[in-house]
């Protein structure tokens, strides 16, 4: 599990590393409502339902990202996405 912001090209510290995903395509899930359960529920949907029943893609490497855009996660509208790399079967 990493924590990441977007790199500016800047000094890394050295307890800190620059991780490069391999270019994909993403598919993109939106969450909302309160956490954890908002997004566990998504999750839910995403690797029991949406992953197994697709046709057309499949993982193409073991990364996600999870975005969450405020710390204001209990908020009945909050808004937060789940990113997954894909590819073409």
């Amino acid at each position: 599990y990493m924590i990441g912001g977007l790199y500016d090209g800047r000094e890394v510290p050295k307890e800190m590393t620059v991780c490069k995903l391999p270019e994909s395509l993403w598919a993109k899930f939106k969450s909302f409502g309160p956490l954890p359960g908002a997004l566990q529920s998504l999750n839910t949907m995403i690797w029991q339902e949406w992953i197994p029943n697709n046709p057309q893609y499949e993982i193409a490497f073991n990364a996600d990202i999870e975005w969450y855009p405020s710390n204001k996660v209990m908020d009945e509208n909050y808004e937060c996405a789940i990113w997954l790399p894909i590819k073409e079967k």
